[in-house]
């Protein structure tokens, strides 16, 4: 898969975690965000342009309900930084490590359920993929119209109540 469609697959899961984790103008501030990271991807370039957007969302204040999505933009923000860096620099696996960065991120969250994520990121996966082979765009290029025009919206990820422990049930 093209490094900036990696990078896109981190910033669409991100999205879903901002969507559901997030409220108000913090929600804005971190949608703001994957926005310009997205561009990043459409483009292939102008990840220092995406700086600005991201730095604020690193500022938002985090909580235990926030701290993964703000997390998750930040890993989101790095793996598109790693993409358009592999320009440059053979760093292309470094991509995929913030990809993951970001997963592990989200699935920190007791809220989250790591096989909704699964689902939906194996989905944003073969999608952006075949839309990739679909309209030829290499390992490094952007992604262009052509991709984003194929990709599903975003729904915020399904958060559940943390179980309880034995422990804390019997107290």
């Amino acid at each position: 898969m093209p490094l900036f469609g990696q990078g896109l697959v981190a910033t669409r899961l991100a999205r879903r975690a901002v969507l559901a984790m997030l409220v108000d103008q913090d929600r804005d501030t971190a949608l703001e965000a994957c926005d310009a990271l997205e561009g990043v991807a459409r483009r292939g370039d102008g990840w220092r342009s995406a700086q600005d957007a991201c730095e604020r969302v690193r500022h938002l204040p985090r909580t235990s309900e926030t701290v993964a999505a703000i997390e998750g933009v930040r890993w989101a923000n790095d793996s598109m930084g790693a993409a358009q860096g592999a320009l440059d620099f053979p760093v292309d696996a470094t991509v995929a490590a913030s990809a993951r960065r970001c997963w592990d991120a989200l699935a920190g969250d007791p809220r989250v359920c790591v096989i909704q994520m699964a689902i939906v990121m194996e989905s944003d996966i073969d999608l952006i993929a075949f839309a990739c082979r679909e309209a030829n765009v290499h390992t490094y290029d952007g992604l262009g119209g052509h991709v984003f025009g194929r990709l599903a919206p975003c729904h915020p990820l399904a958060l559940q109540k943390p179980r309880r422990s034995l422990e804390e049930e019997f107290r």
